[in-house]
């Protein structure tokens, strides 16, 4: 799914490498570094029109992200379970 959005056109860290270690106990993900500045620390140095613009490119964003479809068989069996109940609620 990262490799999806990273072609979506927007900046972010890109997955190197990933895996399995502590004998299969976790996962690990290697990603590319982006400089510069946190958000907590940067947002505050804005002008409120330049936060809110930057808010409303993060919605887009976040936006292209959701419309991304999954593959049925990269949703976890007990996901596919809980949508399937929520579905047969309604």
């Amino acid at each position: 799914m990262m490799r999806k959005c990273s072609g979506l056109g927007f900046k972010m860290s890109e997955p190197i490498s990933f895996g399995v270690c502590n004998r299969d106990q976790n996962v690990y993900i290697l990603l590319t570094w982006i400089e510069g500045e946190d958000l907590e620390f940067a947002l505050p140095k804005l002008k409120k029109d330049v936060q809110y613009a930057l808010g409303r490119e993060a919605g887009c964003i976040l936006k292209s992200i959701h419309s991304l479809k999954v593959p049925d068989d990269q949703i976890p069996t007990h996901t596919k379970i809980q949508k399937k109940r929520k579905q047969l609620q309604k």
